[in-house]
C-alpha cells in the first residue's frame, strides 16, 4: 500500500501544514466561511429597519470568527495570511455598519469595539499556553509544553519554529517572558482568571495605542478624530446604542458623515483630479466656504428654513441644559459634540433628543441633496 503524500494533515479537526512557513490550510475557504455565515445574519433585517449592528457585532464574534480562526492557536501564520484575515475583519466590520469599501480601516474596527484578528490571535494564544501550563504535573501535554519551552528558552538548536515557538514568542512581544519563565521553573502560580485579565488589558492597551497613531494618517478623519478625542479605550460608538429598528439607517449616515464618507463637495473634491477637480466650496450659498459637514448643519443660509424647523425639534426634545450648553458652541464644537454622542455618554432617558438630533441631520443632508439636485437640472 502506497501512502499518498499531502500538504496537511488533520489532527482533532486542525488542518495542520506539514511544511513551516506555510499559510494555514484553506484560509480562503474559511474567510469565504464566516462571510457566509455574518451576511446570512445580516440578512435578518430590512432595508427599512436593518440589523442593528450590536446585535450583528456579537453574532458575527459567536458564529463567524470561531469559522474563520479554528485551531490557530496550534497554527503558524504568515504575514501574507495575517493581511488577508485583517482584511477580511475590517470588510466584515464595514458591512455591519453599512460603510463603503473604501472606508478607512482605523475606523470600522474601533467603533464597533473590536480589537484586531492580530491582537485577538495574541490574546488567545497566550491563555492557551497558561491553561497548558495549568495542568496537572502527570499531563503528557504538559509535559511536552515543558520541553519545548525550556529547549527554546536555553536557545538550544538552530532554528526555532512551531506552536510553542510561537506562544513564547507572542509572550515576549508583550512583555511577558517573564511570567512564563517563572512558569517554567517555579510553577504556575497566577489563577487563569488574573492571566486572562492581564493579558487582555496589556493586548487592549497596545490596540488602543496603534488605533489612535493610526486616525492622524487620515485627512478625511479630522471630525473623526476630534469627536472620539476624549476616548480613553476602545468601545461601541455610543449612537450604535441608539440605532435599532428604524434608527440603524440614520446613525449610519450620522456615522459617514463623521468620518468623511459622504457626498458633501468636503469630501467629492478629495475624490476628483487634475482638471476636473471639484472644488470645496458650498454651491447653494454666496458664503464662500468649504461645504464642511458644520457648514452644512448650522451656517449655510440655504437650509435656514429646515434648520430651524427640524433644530426647534431638538430643543424640545432635549433637557434645557443641553440646549444652552449648544447654544453657547460654536457651529464646528456643536458638530463634534453631536458627532461624538455628547462625549461619548448615551444616556437611555434622553432617547428622544438622540432620536430628534438624527431627524435633524436626517432632514438637513436630504435637503441639501434635493438642492444640488436641482442645480443639476438647471444647469442641463
Amino acid at each position: 500500500m502506497v501512502i499518498p503524500e499531502t500538504d496537511c494533515a488533520t489532527h482533532v479537526g486542525v488542518p495542520v501544514p506539514v511544511a513551516t512557513g506555510k499559510d494555514i490550510p484553506a484560509i480562503d475557504d474559511r474567510i469565504s466561511a464566516a462571510r457566509r455565515a455574518l451576511y446570512t445574519v445580516l440578512g435578518l433585517g430590512n432595508i427599512r429597519a436593518p440589523l442593528d449592528p450590536l446585535t450583528a457585532s456579537k453574532l458575527y464574534w459567536s458564529l463567524s470568527v470561531p469559522k474563520l480562526l479554528y485551531g490557530v492557536e496550534v497554527l503558524e501564520t504568515t504575514p501574507a495570511c495575517m493581511d488577508k484575515l485583517e482584511a477580511a475583519h475590517f470588510s466584515n466590520a464595514k458591512a455591519i455598519q453599512g460603510l463603503p469599501r473604501q472606508t478607512c480601516d482605523a475606523v470600522p474596527a474601533a467603533t464597533l469595539g473590536w480589537c484586531s484578528i492580530q491582537g485577538h490571535i495574541d490574546m488567545v494564544r497566550m491563555i492557551f499556553l497558561w491553561k497548558l501550563l495549568l495542568l496537572p504535573v502527570e499531563s503528557l501535554y504538559k509535559k511536552v509544553t515543558l520541553s519545548r519551552l525550556v529547549y527554546h528558552m536555553m536557545d538550544i538548536g538552530g532554528k526555532h519554529m512551531g506552536p510553542v515557538y510561537q506562544m513564547l514568542n507572542t509572550c515576549q512581544r508583550y512583555g511577558l517572558l517573564g511570567a512564563i519563565t517563572d512558569a517554567v521553573w517555579n510553577g504556575a502560580n497566577m489563577s487563569l482568571k488574573q492571566w486572562k485579565a492581564n493579558v487582555r488589558n496589556i493586548v487592549w492597551d497596545r490596540e488602543y495605542a496603534r488605533w489612535k497613531s493610526t486616525i492622524p494618517m487620515y485627512s478625511k478623519l479630522e471630525l473623526f478624530r476630534l469627536a472620539t478625542a476624549d476616548v480613553q479605550k476602545i468601545c461601541h460608538w455610543p449612537w450604535w446604542t441608539h440605532a435599532v429598528g428604524g434608527q440603524v439607517r440614520k446613525c449610519r449616515l450620522l456615522m459617514r458623515l463623521m468620518i468623511g464618507e459622504h457626498g458633501l463637495q468636503e469630501n467629492r473634491s478629495r475624490l476628483t483630479r487634475g482638471a476636473g477637480r471639484e472644488t470645496t466650496t458650498c454651491q447653494l450659498c454666496t458664503m464662500f466656504e468649504s461645504e464642511t459637514v458644520y457648514h452644512m448643519l448650522f451656517v449655510c443660509p440655504s437650509l435656514q428654513v429646515v434648520r430651524d424647523t427640524m433644530w426647534g425639534h431638538v430643543r424640545t426634545a432635549a433637557p434645557q441644559a443641553l440646549v444652552v450648553q449648544m447654544d453657547n458652541m460654536l457651529p464646528k464644537d456643536r458638530t463634534v459634540f453631536i458627532m461624538s454622542c455628547f462625549n461619548s455618554c448615551y444616556i437611555r432617558e434622553w432617547q428622544p433628543t438622540y432620536s430628534a438630533i438624527l431627524d435633524f441631520v436626517a432632514a438637513m443632508y436630504g435637503q441639501r441633496s434635493s438642492l444640488y439636485d436641482s442645480l443639476v437640472l438647471n444647469r442641463v
